[in-house]
């Protein structure tokens, strides 16, 4: 009964899924994060005294500030789901060790 309840519990998350991409080139190397929701905004083409140069520095600088919000906001649910997902991953692997030693304990027990 107390193996049921405990994979139930596990698998009773509700996990949403990643948003950027996480990749590792190789198998130690640092792991690297890339936006797939946030739009980069482009630099916006200026000419010294050009009218107007003035209302597109500043729609471009709020562009950046939305554009780094994103980044924050879609990098911290990335954050969240890998925390999460590690701790599944540990609490499983714990629960699998856990279980197959009680039924080694219970069959030795058995066998008496």
């Amino acid at each position: 009964m107390t193996r049921f309840l405990i994979i139930t519990a596990l698998l009773g998350f509700a996990t949403p899924s990643f948003a950027g991409d996480i990749t590792r080139a190789e198998p130690g190397a640092d792991f690297e994060w890339k936006s797939t929701e946030c739009i980069r905004p482009s630099r916006p083409f200026l000419t010294k005294g050009a009218p107007q140069a003035q209302e597109k520095m500043q729609a471009y600088a709020l562009k950046v500030s939305y554009y780094i919000d994103c980044l924050k906001q879609e990098a911290q649910r990335d954050f969240d789901r890998a925390q999460m997902d590690m701790q599944i991953a540990v609490q499983s692997k714990l629960q699998k060790e856990v279980d197959a030693l009680e039924d080694d304990v219970e069959a030795m027990a058995r066998s008496q």
